[in-house]
């Protein structure tokens, strides 16, 4: 019992090249060809010690093994928080992707609302609070009521990423009046106008 355990502290403290030509040397010893063996000399001796020499490998690989994670240990922690970093921008992306599609698609009175804060460099604007369109956009997502202002004079604001969204997507929303809007997005004129006409500034 003592020498098994001498042998195993002995195992347990060699470097991995030693650990690797211990378990080269078991497995050819293991599992040579008898005729090779014999030849060697080794063939009683494999008979006799195969259940340590199994062991020797077994334990000498588990050690190695051990090694090796631990010397990769830094290198795998970076990978896997490469490939995190990687699958958390591309959820993000997504996101951003459908939240503009949403913003393009969406109606000619708050796509009115959009450009107005754009062509005014405002986030913030006042309308009715029980205006239908701004209590759309405010489902959607798009929008958020403030505590200020009430009845026909409530103050909205764009909630933070859509203001980004716009402010990084400016050519696709960006007017410098209703006549450019309504060019540009194909629609009638007196209907964008009264739009704008409700987009009162603070």
């Amino acid at each position: 019992m003592i020498e098994v355990t001498a042998a195993v502290k002995w195992i347990a403290t060699q470097s991995p090249k030693i650990l690797t030509a211990l378990i080269a040397a078991g497995l050819a010893i293991l599992y040579l060809p008898d005729g090779w063996m014999e030849d060697l000399g080794l063939k009683s001796f494999r008979y006799e010690y195969r259940s340590y020499i199994g062991a020797i490998v077994v334990l000498a690989a588990a050690l190695l093994l051990a090694t090796w994670l631990t010397a990769l240990a830094p290198q795998l922690r970076a990978a896997i928080q490469l490939v995190k970093t990687i699958i958390e921008k591309r959820r993000i992306r997504a996101a951003e992707n459908r939240r503009l599609e949403e913003l393009l698609e969406a109606p000619m009175i708050e796509r009115a609302i959009f450009a107005w804060c754009l062509s005014n460099h405002r986030h913030e604007f006042r309308l009715p609070s029980q205006d239908p369109d701004v209590q759309r956009m405010i489902d959607k997502g798009f929008v958020v009521a403030t505590s200020v202002g009430s009845g026909r004079n409530k103050l909205f604001k764009l909630e933070s990423e859509t203001r980004k969204l716009l402010e990084r997507n400016r050519p696709n929303f960006r007017t410098s009046n209703p006549s450019d809007d309504a060019k540009k997005f194909g629609v009638m004129l007196a209907t964008l106008s009264a739009c704008w006409d409700r987009a009162e500034r603070i």
